[in-house]
């Protein structure tokens, strides 16, 4: 997947024969995804619509190893360039010509005022108009699970569902996935509004798990964390409950399915708690 964001990248720049603004650029690939369905870059609302962390780091390294270069962004060795690009699906090379032709005569802010019209939903955070209203969520628990999503497509959901505080759950918050090791997400979050807060206390630690095997394991582990480890952190529940009466709030692990996931045990905790409703969160 790297090298197909690699090359879809450097297709788009191949494709528009020139330099080209990063905002034009993002809006572009927003655009692949949005209007020719090739969903190779996830986005969220950010400063002018649609941005995506990902597609700004394959840039980077495109950037790094000498393939572009300059403010706009330009390909230096177009002949190595046209070979790499030339093994990428055809599908996502025709629909990267198809929307280039289509995007050729607009300028930059004409495509921005497209993206901005059209998909309203990614102006929330914009620092230019019109900007649609930020949703805030009232009386409810979310929690909400990163496996096998992208930090764009997350943070997104975030933004989409109204939370405006992230609590992450996880024992140990380190992660190979790009963005979701405790430092790097917390920068993120505060990017676009969204504390974040770290309550290890509240996660399993590593030798609870170690002889999971099967479904079995992992109820009885989640059995045994609502029952017996779950409350000997008292303080920590604590200041669970009353963060999330404050504002809206997630709790955060790894596990897709919150059938497996201790933050489901605990969502339903701090609901009773309250007297919110617990709402896990899908990422679609």
């Amino acid at each position: 997947m790297t090298n197909l964001r690699r090359l879809t990248l450097l297709g788009v720049l191949l494709e528009s024969g020139g330099p080209v603004s990063r905002t034009r650029l993002m809006k572009l690939l927003f655009l692949l995804r949005e209007d020719v369905g090739v969903p190779v870059f996830d986005f969220f609302p950010y400063r002018y619509g649609p941005y995506s962390w990902l597609a700004q780091r394959t840039l980077d390294s495109l950037y790094r190893d000498g393939s572009v270069a300059g403010a706009e962004p330009t390909v230096l060795n177009r002949v190595q360039a046209s070979r790499d690009y030339s093994t990428i699906p055809l599908t996502v090379r025709n629909g990267i010509g198809q929307l280039l032709e289509r995007m050729a005569d607009r300028s930059d802010r004409d495509v921005l005022n497209l993206v901005y019209e059209r998909f309203p939903a990614f102006t929330v955070m914009s620092n230019r108009g019109p900007r649609r209203s930020r949703t805030t969520a009232r009386d409810v628990v979310f929690s909400v699970g990163y496996e096998g999503v992208s930090i764009d497509r997350f943070l997104n959901t975030l933004v989409q569902a109204g939370v405006r505080r992230l609590m992450d759950v996880r024992r140990n918050p380190i992660s190979r996935r790009f963005g979701f090791s405790k430092t790097r997400l917390s920068e993120f979050c505060q990017k676009i509004d969204i504390e974040y807060v770290h309550l290890p206390e509240l996660g399993i630690a590593s030798e609870f798990r170690a002889d999971l095997n099967g479904a079995d394991s992992y109820r009885r582990l989640l059995d045994r964390y609502e029952t017996e480890l779950l409350p000997e952190q008292e303080p920590a529940l604590n200041r669970a409950t009353r963060l999330v009466k404050e504002k809206a709030s997630a709790l955060l692990c790894y596990e897709a399915d919150v059938g497996c996931c201790h933050r489901g045990r605990l969502a339903a905790r701090l609901a009773k708690a309250t007297g919110l409703s617990a709402v896990h969160l899908i990422h679609t």
